[in-house]
Order: structure tokens, then sequence, then C-alpha cells
């Protein structure tokens, strides 16, 4: 569920002296602006929120504890801009301590960091966002293990849209250079590089041997350097034995072809040097022929 601190609606200064009045302050002023604008519904924090939703969240505010974790969250405002709008910057850090972030406190905040953390890697593999996704996996993971499971829901699910997009493409007799920057350039790999190996194992293997296909489907128009580079590419990623066995004897394959190439083109270059040869030979042979007839003619 996304995240709306009702603290940020507290009067200025009260964060350190949390009590009945403050919050029942906070509430009067969002119930009001119903009121002003008449609307059934208000804008908090890019969501729409009805009046029952304002109550449910205050009621809520009400059970043991929440108060309290509310206002750790204010403390961290790194943490708070990722909960309320699923983005960080590149090199952020959130700011709790391990004693402050208890297990109590890490149930309490779970649904919220999950759905922050799903919405932000989702829309971070969307943009291809290297940087951001770096910064986002160092940081801690405030998620029990089942919320964590479903966090990674939504890039498992666009992964998947991505792949069958990706073997369709593969399909086509040619790749453009848009395609193959779109599914497999550096950055995107370097994403799937860095995902929860248990959770996408399965998806990588998949992805590499997709990665391969392209690779041998660029060596066979004639685009070497980018043929080797994917081939490059898919051996980083994290795949099974197998899976690499095949990548290695490919890439060898080509290796093979090139050195191949390149002693035969070696070859035409050494017989068109003995044909110049040959040919200058015949040229000069040729003129010591008529040196000596000229003469021959002038006397006669």
């Amino acid at each position: 569920m996304q995240y709306i601190s009702p603290l940020t609606f507290l009067p200025a200064g009260t964060l350190a002296s949390f009590n009945s009045r403050e919050l029942k302050l906070a509430k009067n002023k969002m119930l009001a602006e119903f009121e002003l604008t008449g609307s059934t519904s208000i804008q908090i924090g890019g969501k729409e929120m009805t009046r029952n939703d304002v109550l449910k969240m205050f009621d809520q505010l009400g059970q043991a504890g929440d108060l309290e974790y509310h206002a750790l969250v204010v403390t961290d405002p790194i943490l708070l801009h990722f909960l309320e709008n699923q983005e960080i910057q590149p090199g952020e850090k959130f700011s709790l301590s391990d004693v402050q972030t208890t297990p109590e406190f890490i149930e309490w905040i779970s649904p919220f960091f999950s759905w922050a953390f799903k919405k932000a890697t989702l829309r971070i593999f969307r943009d291809v966002k290297p940087e951001e996704f770096e910064t986002l996996v160092i940081n801690p993971a405030y998620m029990t293990e089942k919320d964590a499971w479903e966090a990674w829901s939504g890039v498992e699910n666009y992964l998947q849209m991505v792949l069958s997009s990706f073997r369709d493409i593969n399909k086509s007799k040619y790749q453009s250079s848009l395609d193959v920057a779109k599914y497999a350039g550096y950055n995107f790999i370097w994403l799937l590089c860095n995902l929860p190996e248990d959770r996408f194992f399965q998806l990588i293997n998949a992805y590499a041997y997709e990665v391969m296909q392209l690779a041998i489907k660029q060596f066979n128009n004639n685009k070497r350097d980018s043929a080797f580079e994917l081939m490059g590419y898919a051996r980083s990623l994290h795949v099974s034995e197998e899976v690499m066995k095949d990548l290695l004897n490919k890439e060898e394959e080509m290796q093979n072809i090139m050195k191949k190439s390149r002693k035969s083109e070696t070859n035409n270059n050494f017989w068109w040097i003995v044909r110049i040869i040959l040919l200058i030979a015949y040229a000069l042979s040729r003129v010591a022929t008529c040196d000596q007839i000229h003469p021959y003619e002038i006397r006669h």
C-alpha cells in the first residue's frame, strides 16, 4: 500500500511531542479540505483520498506503536521520500540504525516499503536506470520475507514480457541497432546481472539464450564486433553450467570461423602478390625482348 505520512499535516515543531491533541488538529485540517473544496476526494502525496480514507488513516494512528513508527520514518528524509514517491537518488542512503529497525518496526513498515519497492524497480527497469537500481539494492530492504517476494513480482512480470518481445525480434530476419540496444544493451544487461539469483535464475537463463541467438544473427550479418560483445554480455549473466557451456561453445565456433576467414584472406593476398610479381616479371621480359628486336630492325 502507498505510504502517506500523516505527521506532515501536524503543526510545525510538534514532531517531538506527539499527543492526541496534535493528532486531532491534523485530522481536522485534512477533513476541512473536503468542506472548503466541496470535493469527494483530495490529492495527498500524489494519491487520491476520500473522506473515509482519511478517517481510516487517523484511526489506524490510534493503534499502539503507530505514532512512534511514523515519527521514526520522518526522522529519515530519504526513507520518507522513497516511501511517498517510490524513488531514490543515486548515492543516497537510509539513515535509520539497526537498533531502531526492530522486528516490530519491520513488520509494520513492510507493506509500505514493498509497495514502494515494487513501483520503483518496475520504473527503473522500464527506464533503464542502473545507478538508481544500484543505490536501491545496497540499501536495507525493510520488508518481511513474504512481502519481499511480492515486491519483485512487478519486475518479474515485466521481464517476462520483454523476453517474449525479444524472442519475436530474434525470429525476424534483421535486427536494428535500436533493438539491439533496447534488449541487449550494456545498462540493461547490468540490471539483469544484479537481480536476486534465486528468484530470477530460470528467467536469466532464458534471456542469456536469446542474447546468444541475437549474437549469432549479428555474426551472420557480418557485424562481428557486435556479435562478440553480445556474447560477452550473455556470459556475464548468472546462468546454469549447461547454458554457460552452450555460450562458450558458440563463441569458440565463431572465433574458429573468424580464424579460417583470416587465413583464407591471407592466402588470397599471398596469391595476389604472386600474380602481381609474375605479371611484373612478364612485363620486364617483354621489354627486354623488344630492346633486342628494335636494333636489328633499324639495321635492316
